[in-house]
């Protein structure tokens, strides 16, 4: 399924309307709405992506697999206080934040976040978390990245606002992700990590198959020389045997990391 606006025309000779953003609204999901499911869909150029608004986080609000969230105005995922599943899908692109989370419980499993928004400077995060904003306080019961890439053109694109104690507990985890962010002491949080940052290897766009920044085209297949392959956790092949486009993930040394799995010419 495809959500995008009805334009089909021509901005300029070289660019379609439908490669813009803010073309409709998008996806809102409101408070009390649960058990939705989103399989295989194609979710572009709108105001935004997809905002949930908070539930019980004990019930899931929304399933996301298989699916791309790309190019949109403002915040690509929006989840406030709610519990929902990302699983094998694409956030991409986003003039404010690829994702942003405050509060709830959530799994991110074999995703790529990817913040390269071209229009106008000012882009937000690839991945924003918080548990407090304008002194409310949300309880972030979970935010774990697995198999995830998470990066972007700016030089740390993760970041949040997580104020922890007593009363202010939170549990998040990137485990066996390729992430764009400031190297991290914490063992316990960052588990198998490859950061995005070394000068030596392919950094940032370049991680990637194909950045058409003229026809603003995008490919997020990994590069046969990019440290994303076959970095991922094998443990969860059996739930996720393939990637977004149905390319397995056991023909190679390992599951890559993200959403797409490199598949030799």
């Amino acid at each position: 399924m495809t959500m995008r606006s009805d334009r089909t025309d021509h901005m300029f000779d070289y660019l379609l309307y439908d490669a813009t953003p803010s073309r409709w609204e998008g996806l809102h999901i409101h408070s009390g709405s649960v058990g939705n499911v989103l399989r295989h869909c194609d979710i572009h150029s709108g105001c935004y992506g997809i905002k949930v608004d908070s539930t019980d986080i004990s019930v899931e609000s929304l399933l996301i697999e298989n699916s791309v969230i790309h190019n949109v105005g403002g915040n690509g995922l929006q989840l406030e206080s709610c519990g929902v599943q990302i699983l094998n899908s694409q956030i991409s692109n986003a003039k404010g934040h690829c994702v942003y989370l405050y509060g709830g419980d959530y799994l991110f499993l074999h995703c790529t976040i990817a913040q390269f928004y071209p229009f106008e400077g000012g882009r937000g995060d690839a991945l924003r978390i918080e548990n407090t904003e304008n002194g409310v306080y949300r309880h972030l019961e979970r935010a774990y990245f697995v198999n995830c890439v998470i990066t972007g053109y700016g030089e740390d694109v993760i970041m949040g606002d997580i104020e922890e104690g007593q009363d202010y507990t939170c549990d998040y985890l990137f485990s066996n992700c390729f992430l764009n962010t400031v190297v991290s002491d914490d063992t316990i949080r960052f588990r198998h990590i490859v950061y995005d940052n070394d000068k030596q290897t392919l950094v940032r766009d370049k991680n990637f198959a194909r950045f058409d920044t003229h026809n603003f085209v995008y490919d997020f297949t990994p590069d046969s020389a990019s440290a994303i392959r076959n970095m991922g956790d094998t443990a969860f092949i059996s739930i996720l045997p393939t990637d977004r486009l149905g390319r397995s993930r056991t023909l190679d040394d390992g599951p890559d990391a993200g959403c797409y799995e490199y598949v030799k010419p």
